[in-house]
């Protein structure tokens, strides 16, 4: 077991990352925070964000070309968005950054958990 110490330690390494990295894109860049949340994830958010907030709104028939004004019925995978609607629907786009920060705490700790077991002295 990590003692309380040792989680405060992970739980302020997290925030620091989080905070950094969020203070310098607030400092530098003056954009609203879903725009901010669409550029800072590199690789493939732009197409899951409008899943996720379709996903959080239950709209599950909208189109992303303006010719289409109405679908049937899209798929959507839902396990894998379904955390990620269910936080922006109660915190709004600030979900993501928390979401963030509880993904970097629970990695560092397994890092950590992982790195104990491996080296332990027995």
């Amino acid at each position: 077991m990590i003692n309380k110490l040792k989680k405060l330690h992970i739980i302020y390494i997290s925030l620091f990352l989080i905070l950094v990295k969020w203070f310098l894109s607030f400092y530098f860049f003056q954009e609203e925070i879903d725009v901010k949340i669409l550029f800072e994830s590199v690789t493939d958010g732009k197409y899951y964000y409008p899943l996720i907030k379709y996903l959080s709104e239950l709209n599950f028939t909208s189109s992303f070309d303006p010719i289409i004004d109405d679908l049937k019925i899209i798929p959507i995978p839902i396990s894998s968005l379904l955390l990620h609607a269910i936080f922006l629907k109660i915190f709004n786009f600030y979900s993501f950054i928390f979401l963030e920060f509880l993904s970097l705490t629970i990695f560092i700790s397994l890092l950590y958990k992982i790195n104990r077991f491996i080296f332990s002295k027995k």
